[in-house]
């Protein structure tokens, strides 16, 4: 029998129906061992040796698994083809004692795919095991060592991470550049125009690009009033007419990245939901490995693409010979070819079987596939130059364009978003980015970007020739604001960072993530606005460990893995260059006397109501309505800072030590409160007579659910009475 072992249970079943009865496919339930939760498990004295335990969820999973290898002829590994696949056979091989494990990779669960790797297996790659390793080790020293000055310095629960700091980072600066940005208002100015003898497509409209020796936009309400009373008395003809033809190309197939932000744009799902149903499409053996950040493709998958186009759309749709695409960015790894079906001939309406959310992306990855070796798209586009003559010169310009070929949009559809859609993470230049457009008010996640406001639209424009004369029908101005730069959505910030080389294909949805889990930001229609707490870590962050939240230092340490795997540089050069600045920037931090509340920015509303009632152990609390929606900036900046308890001498001794007490409220009742505190912890409930103090152990008091009509108390002294035997 042989043994062959993979991660999850689903992937094992797809397995064994590829391998026959000579196999017995097992899984792991994901990693076997990992660095210890609650200490740092770095020996960094020892060049960073890693203290790896058993996982305790794996201990019977891995008990199992050593009866099974007892009883196999040969072991075979065939976790996913990438560092993290890579390191938990590794971890297998060292838990289950495999002195001599066979290594295979496959970038698609197919019959056929399987088949040729199993033809061929290798030992296991150390080289990828280490850099996935050294990754671990740079995340945990950041994580173990900077978190507890966090707690320290801020509030307990917060930690810092090495790619997140630089996600929060980007968030954060963004913000302050918003607060930062002054809006400047202009105007514009459009003329509706028509044919004299109201030929077809007329009237038209037409954008005022120059007054005179100046160009539009106008920046003063005056002149743009002035303008508008000379143009309704101008005199109007066309100076020209452009004609031209422009083909649009397919996007390429979708890497991590991309799919990520086209299933935000259009399914409204996070790139950790996105990665979920991907993982369940690939282990059913329906798409390619989906953690990539390569666009090629294999050429017997072009071939199938090219074959389902002429079967379903005809020759006429296909492009004339198969496109080739070339990765962008000097970060790819190009490991796997793109994210794409293994059976190009099975379309989404085959696909009823699958569940909704899995049909549902299966169905954009299918689209997109198909799409890219598609005929391009033609669009017919006219362009009329128009001058205006009154007391000055007026330049006009009036656009129209129209669909001649649908080409590849007749699977993509008319409007599709590509892999930058629902970006944000394009800064405005110059004035600001002008407000207006359609992408703008349809989705916060657009563009924006700068330049004037979007042209009038026009259906078409109607058959003219330079010289001939046009009369006004209407006059209007429009005044607008520039923009500041829009906020990050997830989208966004997933491609600023993979344009900067941050994070990788594996790692964008989990840093999202964390930001969200830790409460550094949160969603104001479906962009990332910073919380108070995110940018007190981040400027902490940024003060004391400036490498970490360093885009220019994080690509390097990036660049330093991607060596490791290549074989091109060693583990422990890559973590003593990054370790010895951080061990300094720690001492430096721990000494600092510096406290930061996160106070800072524009503040946010709150909702103030009274905590839920704490019930006595092992009794379900009642559940308590969610909080009402927050409105932005319905508090004054600052005046979220908590005022000082007010405290009030009652002339009363404590009864434990004689110290004087105060009187304080509670979040149930008023109490007096030893001065003495935290040193000696003696209270006097005011809702009941205090009693004289005995010379037994002090009471803790405990409270219990409340009955209606107010609260009631109990003491529970820390030593119990034994009962007497009978």
């Amino acid at each position: 029998m042989r043994l062959v072992i993979v991660e999850s249970p689903k992937k094992a079943r797809t397995l064994a129906g590829f391998l026959g009865r000579d196999y017995r496919v097992e899984a792991s339930f994901g990693h076997v061992r990992d660095l210890p939760p609650k200490r740092l498990g770095i020996d960094i004295g020892d060049n960073f040796a890693a203290e790896w335990l058993p996982v305790p969820r794996a201990a019977a999973r891995i008990t199992a698994l050593r009866r099974d290898v007892r009883q196999a002829e040969r072991v075979i590994l065939a976790t996913d083809p990438d560092r993290e696949g890579e390191a938990i056979a590794w971890h297998l091989a060292e838990s289950l004692g495999l002195r001599s494990a066979e290594r295979v990779t496959f970038h698609a669960i197919t019959a056929r795919a399987v088949t040729e790797a199993f033809k061929s297996p290798r030992a296991l790659d150390t080289r990828l095991v280490e850099a996935q390793q050294a990754r671990r080790v740079l995340d945990r020293l950041v994580g173990y060592q900077v978190s507890p000055l966090l707690w320290k310095k801020i509030a307990r629960g917060t930690s810092a991470g090495r790619v997140q700091s630089v996600a929060l980072r980007l968030i954060v600066d963004r913000e302050r550049e918003i607060e930062a940005f002054r809006p400047e208002p202009y105007w514009t100015i459009d003329v509706t125009l028509r044919t004299r003898d109201d030929r077809p497509h007329s009237p038209f409209v037409a954008r005022v690009t120059r007054v005179g020796p100046d160009e539009a936009p106008l920046r003063a309400a005056d002149a743009t009033e002035g303008a508008v009373a000379d143009l309704k008395g101008a005199a109007y003809a066309v100076e020209s007419v452009d004609e031209t033809t422009a083909e649009r190309s397919p996007p390429p197939p979708y890497t991590t990245s991309s799919l990520q932000q086209v299933a935000s744009h259009r399914l409204r799902w996070s790139g950790k939901k996105t990665m979920s149903v991907a993982q369940s499409l690939y282990e059913a053996g329906l798409i390619t490995y989906h953690r990539t950040d390569a666009v090629r493709v294999e050429p017997e998958a072009v071939a199938a693409a090219r074959a389902t186009i002429a079967e379903r759309f005809g020759q006429r749709y296909l492009a004339a010979s198969p496109r080739q695409y070339a990765t962008r960015g000097t970060h790819a790894q190009e490991a796997h070819e793109a994210i794409r079906p293994t059976d190009p001939g099975s379309a989404p309406d085959a696909q009823s079987r699958l569940a909704a959310d899995d049909r549902a992306l299966y169905q954009v990855i299918w689209q997109r596939f198909i799409a890219s070796q598609m005929a391009a798209s033609r669009h017919d586009q006219r362009t009329l130059a128009i001058a205006a003559r009154g007391t000055e010169l007026y330049a006009l310009k009036a656009t129209a364009s129209r669909l001649a070929f649908d080409g590849y949009l007749r699977v993509y559809g008319v409007g599709a978003d590509d892999e930058s859609a629902g970006s944000s993470g394009r800064r405005s230049r110059g004035r600001g980015a002008k407000a207006g457009s359609p992408s703008d008010r349809n989705d916060p996640g657009d563009e924006i970007d700068d330049g004037d406001a979007p042209m009038p639209t026009n259906e078409w424009l109607p058959d003219v020739s330079a010289g001939e004369p046009l009369d006004r029908v209407r006059v209007t101005s429009d005044r607008h604001e520039t923009r500041p730069p829009p906020r990050f959505s997830e989208p966004a910030l997933i491609r600023a960072l993979e344009r900067a080389g941050v994070g990788r294909p594996s790692t964008y949805a989990s840093i999202v993530a964390t930001l969200e889990d830790r409460a550094y930001v949160a969603r104001e229609n479906r962009v990332f606005v910073p919380t108070g707490l995110g940018r007190s870590v981040c400027d902490f962050v940024v003060a004391f460990f400036p490498t970490v939240a360093d885009i220019g230092f994080t690509v390097e340490m990036e660049q330093g893995l991607d060596a490791i795997a290549r074989g091109e540089a060693s583990q422990l050069s890559i973590l003593n260059a990054f370790y010895r600045p951080f061990r300094q920037a720690l001492d430096i931090a721990a000494r600092a006397a510096v406290s930061f509340t996160p106070t800072d920015g524009p503040a946010v509303g709150v909702r103030s109501e009274a905590p839920p009632p704490v019930t006595p152990k092992r009794r379900r609390a009642p559940r308590v309505p969610p909080p009402d929606p927050l409105t932005r900036r319905s508090i004054p900046r600052g005046s979220g800072r908590p005022e000082p308890e007010a405290v009030r001498p009652v002339g009363e001794a404590c009864p434990l030590c004689g110290s004087p007490m105060t009187e304080r409220r509670g979040p149930f009742s008023r109490f007096l409160g030893c001065t003495g505190f935290p040193r000696c912890r003696g209270t006097i409930s005011l809702d009941e007579p205090a009693e004289p103090p005995t010379a037994k152990p002090a009471a803790r008091k405990r409270r219990v659910a409340p009955r209606a009509g107010g609260t009631r108390t109990r003491a529970r002294t820390t030593t119990r009475p034994r009962k007497a035997k009978p």
